[in-house]
């Protein structure tokens, strides 16, 4: 994984609990989906726009996107 995509995944908390498959696809539902920050952070900006279908495409999977 690269850096993006392992700030993402600690971002909606993957890897505390594990992806399931239906019907030969990976589903992921994220127990949270937030970050803090002590100041400006171009990293989590540039992610925050890219959004949960890009981490998705990234780790093969499709994560629910709860709002």
């Amino acid at each position: 994984m690269n850096r993006y995509t392992d700030l993402a995944s600690h971002c909606i908390g993957l890897g505390r609990r594990k992806p399931y498959r239906r019907h030969g696809r990976t589903f992921y539902r994220p127990y949270r989906n937030r970050f803090a920050c002590a100041q400006q952070d171009d990293d989590w900006e540039c992610m925050v726009s890219a959004g949960l279908d890009w981490l998705g495409g990234q780790l093969g999977m499709t994560i629910y996107d709860e709002e």
